[in-house]
C-alpha cells in the first residue's frame, strides 16, 4: 500500500481557508456595513446619541476588517474605503464626545444636594457651552453622512465581497495561498507585541500619554480578534470579552485626564468671555466651586480606575490570558468544523450588533 498523499492533502487544507478567508471578509464587511447603514440616517436627526456612537463602531470596525482583507481586493480599494472611513471617524468624534459629556454632567447636576448647591452655576454653565458647541457640530454629521450616500462607499464593498465570495467558490487555485489562519496569527501577534510592550505604563500613575497609547492598542488587538472570530465561530468571544473589560477600564481613565484638560480650557475661555462682556472678571466667582468640584471628582474616579486597571492587567497575566491569546489562532487548536466556511444566514450575522 502506497503512503498517503500529504501534499494533496495540505493543497485540500489551504484552498479551504482560502474559501473561509472569502466568506469571514463577506460575512464581517456587511455586517458592520449593515449596521453603519442602519445608524447613518438616524445621526442626522440627533434624537438618539447612540446612534452617533453606533455609527463610529461600525466605522472603526470597517477599517479593521478592510486592513485584515485589503490584499483580497483588486487595487487600491480597501485603502480607499479605509479612507473614507477615516475621514467619517473625523466627523462623528467631536460630536460622540460632546454627546457623552453632555449626558455626564446632566447626571452629576441630577445627583447635587442641597449642600452642594454653589456647584450648580459652573457646571450649568459648562453644560451650556457644551451643548452650543453640540449644536454647532450638527451640520458637520448630516454633510458626513451626504458624502459617504455620494461615494456609495457601503454599495461598493457589498458589491466587492460579493464578487470575491463568488470567484472563491468557482476558482480552483487561484485562492489556495490565502491562509486565513497563518494571515490571523500575524495579525492578532502583531497587534498583541503592541500591547505587551505598552503595558509597562501601568507602573506608573502619571504616566497620561503611555495610558493612552495603551488603550489604543489594546482597542487595535480588540477589533483584530473580533474580525477573526467571525471566521472562527465565536471560539475566540471569552478573550474579546476580557479584553473589552480592560479598553472599557482605561477608556474610562481617558475621558477623566480628557475632562481636566477641558475644564482649564473651559476656565480660560469663559474668563475672556466675562471680561469682554462686564469688564472684569469678578462674575467667574459664581462658576468656580462647581468646575473645581468636577475637577476633584475627575481626579479621584481616575485614581480608582487606574487601580482597577493595574489589578486587571496584573490578573490576566497571571492566569495566562496574552499567552492564551497568542496561541487561539491555530488550527489544530480549533474544533474540525471550524475550518469549514459558515452557511450562517447574514440575518444570523446580525443578531447582535451593538457593543
Amino acid at each position: 500500500m502506497g503512503a498517503p498523499d500529504h501534499t494533496v492533502q495540505l493543497d485540500a487544507v489551504s484552498c479551504q481557508s482560502g474559501r473561509l478567508l472569502c466568506d469571514t471578509a463577506r460575512r464581517f464587511l456587511r455586517k458592520q456595513g449593515d449596521m453603519l447603514a442602519r445608524h447613518l440616517d438616524s445621526a442626522k436627526t440627533r434624537n438618539d446619541i447612540e446612534d452617533v456612537h453606533q455609527v463610529r463602531v461600525a466605522c472603526r470596525r470597517m477599517r479593521a476588517g478592510l486592513a485584515f482583507f485589503g490584499d483580497c481586493f483588486d487595487d487600491d480599494k480597501a485603502d480607499r474605503w479605509r479612507g473614507q472611513l477615516k475621514k467619517a471617524l473625523r466627523r462623528f468624534g467631536p460630536a460622540r464626545d460632546c454627546d457623552v459629556q453632555i449626558a455626564f454632567l446632566k447626571d452629576v447636576l441630577s445627583r447635587l444636594d442641597s449642600e452642594q448647591k454653589p456647584y450648580k452655576p459652573g457646571l450649568a454653565r459648562l453644560l451650556l457651552r457644551l451643548n452650543q458647541q453640540r449644536d454647532a457640530l450638527q451640520p458637520k454629521i448630516i454633510k458626513a453622512v451626504q458624502r459617504l450616500a455620494r461615494e456609495r462607499l457601503l454599495l461598493n464593498i457589498h458589491l466587492e465581497t460579493e464578487r470575491l465570495q463568488y470567484e472563491a467558490d468557482h476558482a480552483e487555485q487561484k485562492f489556495c495561498g490565502a491562509d486565513f489562519y497563518q494571515r490571523a496569527a500575524e495579525r492578532v501577534g502583531r497587534c498583541l507585541q503592541q500591547v505587551q510592550d505598552k503595558l509597562g505604563s501601568l507602573a506608573d500613575a502619571e504616566a497620561v500619554a503611555e495610558h493612552h497609547a495603551l488603550r489604543i492598542a489594546v482597542k487595535k488587538l480588540r477589533y483584530t480578534l473580533e474580525v477573526c472570530d467571525t471566521g472562527l465561530r465565536g471560539q475566540l468571544k471569552t478573550l474579546i470579552k476580557q479584553l473589552k473589560q480592560l479598553q472599557t477600564l482605561l477608556g474610562d481613565m481617558h475621558d477623566c485626564d480628557v475632562w481636566q484638560t477641558q475644564i482649564e480650557t473651559f476656565i480660560c475661555q469663559e474668563k475672556a468671555r466675562t471680561e469682554a462682556y462686564f469688564g472684569h472678571s469678578r462674575p467667574m466667582s459664581r462658576l468656580m466651586p462647581g468646575l473645581r468640584y468636577l475637577q476633584t471628582q475627575r481626579q479621584q474616579e481616575r485614581a480608582r480606575l487606574f487601580e482597577a486597571a493595574v489589578q486587571m492587567a496584573e490578573a490576566m497575566s497571571a492566569e495566562g490570558f496574552w499567552d492564551a491569546v497568542a496561541s487561539s489562532i491555530r488550527p489544530e487548536a480549533l474544533p474540525p468544523d471550524t475550518l469549514t466556511p459558515s452557511t450562517e444566514s447574514d440575518a444570523d450575522d446580525n443578531a447582535d450588533n451593538g457593543h
